[in-house]
């Protein structure tokens, strides 16, 4: 069953998170991302390609950048409009991209990704929160540690990030930088299940259950399941499901096992051996 959970977390650190504007980590941030960067450390980075320095502008033109964009937004962030009290700046947005692009190097600087990320968190921006105890979990550009990963992601969940609840769950359920609560990290799951994580109601299924941390409810994790099963195409949810639903409907039980074997579940595998 641990073989479960683990599969499940698994998939759900891979999940994409993607704000507007950000770009996929790993591959060429391309112009916008380079010149974003340099306007932020105030010269190209190492490693930029002759392309990204030259774009499509003049010499003059690409000087004057600096100055077009970000300047307005860092007056922005110091005169402090009403949107900006109520929310984080604008600004935080570059930091987080700087973030972004300073991993995507050839060369990684994994530091200076790590700095971005906090100057964009210190600021109140809930991605950048998360990919910063991304990189405390992961030991990305800083010592790892798990009671500072807890730390970014329980502050990104309390803003309402249903990634960052997810993985507020999952410190809870495995006790890593934090006290153990199995009860807890159900509350956590259910929060990013309502707002759409599929992986939510993945995880709030196996609890369902087996009865871990809630009252055992095989009707409602079967529902849960379900959804993983839909929106996810996880194998150990289709084994578990399959488990559940296996009297009263034996011949989408025996498909969904088939399914889950196919995809290399060796529990799946046992299950069907058993049967046939």
């Amino acid at each position: 069953m641990q073989d479960a959970h683990r599969g499940a977390l698994g998939r759900a650190r891979g999940a994409a998170r993607f704000p507007v504007g950000g770009g996929r980590v790993g591959k060429s941030p391309g112009f916008s991302g380079w010149a974003r960067a340099r306007t932020i450390a105030g010269q190209w980075p190492a490693g930029a390609p002759r392309e990204a320095r030259r774009g499509s502008r003049t010499g003059e033109e690409d000087r004057m950048r600096p100055r077009l964009v970000v300047v307005p937004l860092l007056l922005l962030s110091l005169c402090g409009t009403a949107a900006g009290a109520a929310r984080f700046p604008d600004v935080s947005w570059d930091w987080y991209k700087a973030g972004e692009v300073y991993l995507a190097y050839r060369t990684p600087s994994p530091e200076l990704s790590t700095r971005y990320f906090r100057k964009a968190a210190e600021a109140g921006n809930p991605s950048a929160q998360y990919k910063l105890g991304e990189h405390y979990e992961k030991g990305i550009g800083v010592p790892r540690s798990y009671r500072e990963a807890y730390r970014w992601y329980r502050t990104a969940a309390e803003t309402g990030d249903r990634y960052a609840e997810f993985k507020v769950g999952e410190f809870l359920e495995n006790g890593r930088g934090t006290r153990r609560n199995l009860a807890e990290a159900a509350r956590w799951y259910e929060r990013a299940a309502r707002q759409g994580n599929p992986w939510g109601y993945h995880m709030l299924g196996f609890m369902l259950a087996e009865g871990k941390g809630v009252p055992r409810d095989e009707r409602l994790a079967a529902r849960y399941l379900e959804i993983s099963v839909r929106e996810t195409g996880d194998d150990w949810a289709k084994w578990r499901l399959a488990k559940l639903i296996r009297r009263s409907d034996p011949a989408r039980a025996m498909r969904l096992l088939d399914e889950a074997a196919a995809s290399g579940n060796r529990e799946a595998r046992r299950d069907l051996a058993a049967m046939r």
